[in-house]
């Protein structure tokens, strides 16, 4: 069963968006956009007649037909469940992908990543519960609130322990980490530990690289 889409007509941004026709409490399952002859994939939200890989599928089809050769995968991707609960929550592909400790669910389909990953993966995956400490005051000075659950001091890993939580508190952690890259937040981290430095600097890097699928390859 093929997606059918729709271009929208309000995209306040550059380039051209379209929407599935098919959509959950309201919203697309999928959104593209196209810019300078690149089809992005903007938005996934999976259920259970369209899987993520059926929805990659769905998106290389749309590219085809309007003739596009080269599709990526934007940074701000999102789903629109937590992977392991189930629970609805809108919450950022790439954060959600590298806290597991993997990419390659789009590097095993033919989508190339614009550099090394294992090295940095490795580092967000290591960091650990304890180690903690110095990152939660300065998430309560960029969200405005103290973190809604404090992780329990222990060496289990931070991410895969964020991943386990409900959306309230998934997103409070990920929104923070994503605003924590910001310069002005650069002298604060420098002042961390080197661990909590490394943490947030591989995390800094993953969001910049892209993921590519070239329909000519």
């Amino acid at each position: 069963m093929s997606l059918k889409f729709y271009k929208s007509t309000d995209y306040p941004g550059y380039g051209d968006k379209y929407k599935s026709e098919i959509t959950v409490d309201g919203e697309s399952i999928l959104e593209l956009t196209v810019k300078n002859n690149i089809l992005y994939v903007s938005f996934i939200r999976s259920i259970k007649e369209y899987n993520l890989k059926s929805l990659l599928n769905e998106s290389l089809n749309f590219a085809s037909e309007l003739n596009i050769t080269e599709v990526k995968l934007e940074d701000d991707a999102m789903f629109s469940t937590i992977r392991k609960t189930g629970e609805p929550c809108k919450h950022r592909a790439l954060i959600q992908r590298v806290f597991e400790g993997n990419v390659s669910i789009y590097e095993s389909k033919g989508w190339n990543p614009t550099c090394e990953t294992s090295d940095l993966i490795a580092k967000i995956v290591s960091y650990t519960n304890n180690q903690t400490s110095d990152i939660i005051s300065l998430l309560t000075k960029i969200q405005k609130t103290h973190p809604p659950k404090i992780p329990p001091q222990n060496d289990e890993s931070f991410g895969k322990w964020v991943n386990l939580q409900e959306c309230r508190i998934l997103t409070y952690y990920y929104t923070g980490l994503v605003n924590m890259s910001n310069k002005k937040w650069k002298l604060l981290v420098e002042t961390m530990s080197p661990t909590t430095k490394n943490f947030i600097e591989a995390l800094f890097e993953l969001r910049r690289i892209s993921f590519t699928y070239s329909l000519t390859a």
